[in-house]
């Protein structure tokens, strides 16, 4: 009993160090942890205030970028109202755009009756309705055209305005539709885009390019492609005029 009783101790004792040793380790790779999981916080709690602070200047700097456009539109539209030949101009476009809508029979909405060019955009606006809210490709396209043939009407009858008389126009019957109503509005806007162009013909020059032939006489066709025959023609080589022409051989000599 007694060699029992003395392992036993020995072994308790064993254990007691073992034990010990192990919870020393296991505490100070808890206070490890613990100490780099509190640098981890700080370092995060740091990214935030960062993070927070770039955002409070970034909304800052696009409120000041806001109110700088602000105050360049309202210098634009006191600039605007106060030079009556600006002024006369934009009505003239006004009346322009109008006229050429009208000439193609492009539809028309009850809201507010009455077509101009919006004094802040530039862009047009059919009867109330902003370009973005038109919601018809085949009318975006009424409108489009409308409405570079006004500044076109506008820049030829003032020499002050320095816009090139060049018209180009791709696609004019992509979104409108080829037969009834539809077809009689496209062929309404090639009959203005022909008459503007016959009225004006050394002065202006109106080019556009379509799928379809023209739905109307008149219209002068340079080029035509197809499926078969996409690509556009070289012009043809001319000779150099200070080029020798190839001289004839000459006769042998007799002796």
């Amino acid at each position: 009993m007694t060699d029992q009783s003395r392992r036993r101790t020995d072994l308790g004792e064993q254990l007691d160090r073992a034990t010990s040793t192990y919870i020393t380790d296991q505490a100070d790779r808890i206070r490890r942890v613990a100490a780099r999981q509190a640098q981890l916080e700080e370092r995060l709690a740091r990214l935030d205030d960062s993070l927070a602070l770039h955002d409070r200047l970034a909304g800052q700097a696009e409120r000041v970028a806001e109110l700088e456009r602000e105050d360049l539109n309202s210098r634009i539209d006191a600039t605007r109202h106060s030079n009556k030949a600006v002024s006369e101009r934009l009505q003239k476009l006004d009346e322009a755009f109008e006229a050429a809508l009208r000439s193609f029979d492009a539809p028309r909405f009850d809201d507010e009756p009455g077509s101009y060019i919006n004094r802040k955009t530039y862009m047009p606006v059919v009867d109330g309705r902003p370009f973005a809210d038109l919601q018809s490709q085949g009318v975006e396209v009424l409108v489009n055209v409308a409405h570079v043939l006004a500044h076109q009407h506008v820049a030829l009858n003032d020499p002050d305005i320095p816009l090139p008389n060049l018209l180009i126009i791709d696609g004019i019957s992509s979104n409108v539709g080829h037969e009834g109503v539809d077809l009689e509005r496209l062929r309404k806007m090639y009959a203005s885009l022909l008459r503007t162009a016959t009225e004006h013909v050394d002065r202006l020059q109106i080019i556009v390019t379509d799928n379809d032939s023209p739905p109307i006489d008149g219209i002068h066709r340079p080029l035509e492609l197809s499926d078969t025959d996409r690509l556009v023609p070289m012009p043809p080589t001319e000779p150099d005029d200070g080029a020798p022409e190839d001289a004839a051989p000459e006769e042998e000599s007799g002796d």
